[in-house]
């Protein structure tokens, strides 16, 4: 196959994304970006004051993989929960406006939305730093899941999507119950998980996405090689029991794990400058299975959802690829011989 060859058929895949139809769930989050200037140093303490320029909200988690997935012009419905609160019908409202279905998303008053602030400081037309980043999370001592309304959100959702994803960031949604009600129906639709700490909860899914913090707790081994990072594949491979497993390492690129197959290793797409790599592994997820829906074989999927990090990456907070932006980056990133055999084998 030649490069033309090849990125005419990546192009036409992401084409195909268009149409396909997933069922989000998972945890969502409010990312808050505050904008300021550096002015003087405090008399009070030892600290930094800083002029407020402006302040910007940005759906993060499974918002940021629902609004991902509708901007490369999937069918999305997310089923989430947020607070009673001003951060939770922003996203909310955010996600509608990029054409996610959040009729699936629960307000709840005995909980907020899972927020995070994060403060950034720096002179006018230079990059600025964050200098703190505040979290507010839900008390686990004071908020229980809500399973039964879970269940039958994803149970209304399910005769009208392809595949579930999972953005499991831990919080309160994906109790025992709905991780054993997903991995049911793993037998009839693909279940894709992205999953912050629980990975072994999910075995018998089709696909992980570990990073590689991810992977060494559930490998139970300490990542510091290519070699490792190839034993913690095999490993999470045959003790999950799943399908495959994309393993992003980072600056190192990615790892794609299959029975019956080698493994396969991509390096980073392009060559920029990296801004900021929050929500990357949301655009991973979204795009690699939004590709796997519009035909692609496992490693041409994976190839793709590196392309697509490689685009979120140069922007600041989580943020999305659109297909434009993908087709760029494809055509500048021929598929690798080795994707190109395992893809054959």
């Amino acid at each position: 196959m030649s490069d033309r060859d090849g990125a005419l058929e990546l192009g036409a895949i992401v084409t195909r994304m268009r149409g396909a139809s997933i069922c989000v769930v998972g945890d969502l989050i409010a990312d808050l970006y505050v904008h300021t200037r550096p002015a003087r140093l405090s008399r009070e303490a030892p600290v930094l004051i800083v002029h407020h320029e402006r302040e910007e909200l940005i759906p993060g988690g499974a918002a940021n993989t629902a609004r991902n997935l509708a901007a490369l012009g999937v069918k999305v419905w997310l089923v989430a929960d947020v607070g009673a609160d001003a951060a939770g019908a922003a996203v909310s409202e955010q996600l509608a406006a990029a054409g996610v279905d959040v009729s699936g998303i629960l307000r709840r008053d005995d909980r907020p939305t899972v927020t995070k602030t994060r403060v950034l400081a720096g002179d006018p037309h230079r990059t600025k730093q964050q200098l703190v980043r505040i979290d507010k999370e839900p008390r686990r001592a004071e908020t229980r899941p809500r399973v039964a309304e879970t269940i039958a959100r994803l149970e209304r959702a399910e005769p009208q999507v392809a595949a579930f994803l999972v953005s499991d960031y831990d919080y309160d949604l994906l109790a025992p119950p709905v991780i054993d009600w997903l991995r049911a129906r793993a037998a009839k639709k693909p279940v894709v998980v992205d999953s912050r700490h629980r990975l072994p909860r999910f075995g018998g899914v089709a696909v992980i996405t570990p990073n590689e913090e991810e992977a060494e707790a559930a490998a139970g081994l300490r990542i510091e090689s290519r070699e490792d990072a190839l034993e913690a594949g095999r490993r999470l491979l045959t003790q999950l029991a799943v399908g495959a497993v994309l393993l992003t390492r980072g600056k190192h690129g990615m790892m794609l794990f299959a029975a019956g197959v080698p493994p396969v290793e991509y390096p980073v797409v392009g060559k920029g400058e990296v801004v900021d790599v929050s929500g990357a592994g949301d655009t991973v997820v979204a795009a690699f299975t939004a590709a796997r829906l519009a035909g692609a074989a496992l490693p041409v999927a994976a190839w793709i959802s590196n392309a697509a990090a490689s685009v979120v990456v140069m922007k600041v907070g989580a943020a999305i690829c659109v297909p434009e932006e993908l087709q760029k980056a494809l055509a500048l990133a021929p598929l690798p011989a080795s994707a190109i055999r395992s893809a054959e084998a």
